[in-house]
């Protein structure tokens, strides 16, 4: 009797187990060996469900997406530095330019002036300590050269490979009694002072003298043989230089360039001062500033 009892229990307890959620592990699935194998991470890696072909089509549309708006970015970002690289490298070269010829304008002698011939594009004048002969012993050694600066437009469309670029060119005459009349756009003539990444677009030179009644007021001319009319000279007080420049066109862009305008104005001092003492009609005021403000008395 006590035998069947014990295997009656045994045999209701071993039941409860088989069926209880903390062991129930016919309804998770469990199978003979599987603990094993998910203790291990080749197991482990052999039970993970996988990626169908819609979640991978997904994953890899979000990745390409990602990765062009990154690549956009960096394009851009690089193309971007290099415009302002050269751009600014240009307007450098082209204030450069524009420097130089103030400089030497403001040393202009006033025993030539600056010469008739001049013009809104070129202007020729003498320059005080410019003497190429007397470097090598030559002739008109010891005498004032002549320097002329031409402006050489551009030519062509600037976004097509055949457009060469506007450019200022600068020139010596080795005598100071003669203007740089007959120089031409072409190396044999003069040196080009800007280089082949700088466009300059337009060149406008104005000569100015004092006008009206009100201090300070000037008229400004496009050639000095306009600002004084008298023949024996052209006095001017100042030369104004306006100068529209672009970088040269990227052809691989094929868009023309934004353009800028530099601005700068120098008064030829030895050349105003000398008109501040000419009077020809011995009125006592100079010929240059007749019934205007510059100065009552010819000094």
């Amino acid at each position: 009797m006590y035998s069947a009892a014990a295997d009656v229990i045994a045999m209701t307890v071993f039941a409860s187990m088989k069926s209880s959620s903390v062991f129930g592990l016919r309804a998770s699935g469990f199978r003979p060996g599987m603990r094993a194998r998910m203790k291990s991470p080749l197991g482990r890696l052999s039970s993970a469900l996988g990626l169908g072909l819609p979640e991978m089509l997904i994953a890899f549309s979000i990745m390409f997406i990602v990765s062009a708006a990154v690549a956009n970015v960096m394009v851009n970002t690089a193309r971007a530095y290099v415009t302002t690289s050269d751009q600014s490298l240009v307007q450098g070269n082209a204030k450069w330019a524009l420097d130089r010829m103030i400089t030497e304008i403001r040393a202009a002698e006033p025993g030539g002036s600056i010469f008739g011939t001049s013009d809104a594009d070129s202007i020729s004048f003498v320059k005080h300590g410019e003497d190429l002969e007397g470097l090598w012993g030559l002739p008109n050694a010891g005498e004032s050269d002549t320097v002329c600066y031409q402006f050489c437009p551009p030519f062509g469309s600037p976004t097509s490979e055949s457009y060469q670029p506007g450019y200022i060119q600068r020139g010596v005459n080795s005598a100071s009694n003669a203007a740089c009349a007959g120089m031409s756009c072409n190396p044999a003539d003069g040196t080009r002072i800007t280089d082949n990444h700088t466009d300059i677009r337009a060149l406008s030179i104005s000569y100015c003298v004092p006008s009206g009644a009100a201090t300070g007021e000037l008229s400004c001319y496009t050639s000095p043989a306009l600002a004084d009319p008298d023949p024996s000279h052209d006095y001017v007080w100042l030369v104004a230089v306006t100068m529209t420049a672009a970088r040269r066109a990227n052809l691989i862009v094929g868009t023309d360039p934004v353009t800028f305008e530099l601005k700068s104005s120098v008064q030829p001092r030895t050349i105003y001062l000398t008109s501040l003492s000419d009077d020809k009609d011995y009125d006592g005021t100079c010929d240059i500033c007749e019934g205007v403000w510059c100065a009552p008395l010819c000094i």
